[in-house]
């Protein structure tokens, strides 16, 4: 990252005003167009990004930070955890980040109260904040806010409905019917890949992006060897990793035929795992 880049780091992370960002606008929308109690529903922090720039996804790789929002408390509504859909590479050797450009729909499962009532309206809103890059990195900030009617009809769909259901496309889905085990081997994590009966065989070019921060080395080229049922992908393991967690969690980009790729959630334990550093999981 340049020093320009570190100094606007530096800002995001002091909490302090950031300049002007006008190369990544951020607007939170809504996936129904009313909202029934205790009913849930999604929203999504929509980032779109001006050529050539873009923001990080939820481990960063080797630079940047990844996109927050921070909600703003309202009564009895409870908010879930950002939903990611699967990441780029950007850059090569030694340095990779991982994140989007163009666009992004980051999703949030939102469960009002159950105590409104028709007439009433939800307000949800807080500040999201993100770091966008090109040669240069620049914080971003934005304080959002949407508001939605209550009514005790079905919801109907919102205008954004479509953006909703692109997203979900470009979700890592459930590794169904794929057996995968993953070991600490030297200074390599391995996965074993099972593919489905009847699946095509794995592609070169298969990635494994790991959800931990500072666990693998991202620059490095990731192996392939394929096997009479399925295929072995070697990880390189950074060379002073924060900490080797007991279960691996990430995405599995599988590339197929034709250029279809499969994104697949992985979360499996991890054979070999010790708790060799003290330092802990970096934010």
């Amino acid at each position: 990252m340049t020093a320009i880049g570190l100094a606007a780091l530096a800002l995001l992370l002091a909490g302090l005003d950031p300049p002007p960002t006008p190369h990544v606008r951020g607007r939170l929308i809504a996936e129904v167009a009313s909202v029934r109690p205790d009913q849930p529903f999604y929203v999504g922090l929509h980032l779109s990004m001006d050529p050539g720039w873009h923001t990080y996804w939820l481990n960063p790789g080797d630079s940047g930070l990844p996109t927050r929002m921070a909600w703003t408390p309202a009564d009895g509504v409870s908010t879930a955890p950002l939903e990611w859909p699967t990441p780029s590479a950007f850059g090569s050797g030694p340095l990779v980040s991982y994140g989007y450009s163009g666009e992004v729909l980051l999703l949030a499962r939102v469960t009002p109260a159950a105590t409104l009532r028709p007439g009433q309206s939800l307000t949800l809103g807080g500040r999201a904040s993100w770091l966008e890059c090109k040669e240069i990195c620049i914080p971003g900030r934005v304080e959002l806010s949407l508001t939605l009617p209550v009514a005790l009809e079905a919801p109907p769909p919102s205008p954004e409905a479509g953006r909703f259901a692109e997203t979900r496309d470009r979700l890592p889905r459930p590794a169904t019917g794929w057996r995968i085990t993953a070991s600490r081997e030297e200074r390599r994590l391995t996965l074993a890949l099972s593919p489905p009966a009847g699946a095509p065989p794995i592609g070169d070019g298969a990635t494994f992006f790991a959800e931990q921060t500072g666990l693998v080395e991202h620059g490095e080229p990731q192996k392939l060897q394929r096997l009479a049922r399925g295929a072995r992908l070697e990880i390189p393991l950074s060379a002073n990793p924060t900490r080797i967690p007991e279960r691996l969690r990430g995405v599995l980009l599988v590339p197929g035929r034709q250029g279809a790729e499969t994104s697949l959630a992985v979360d499996v334990p991890l054979s070999g795992a010790t708790q060799s550093s003290s330092k802990g999981d970096r934010p």
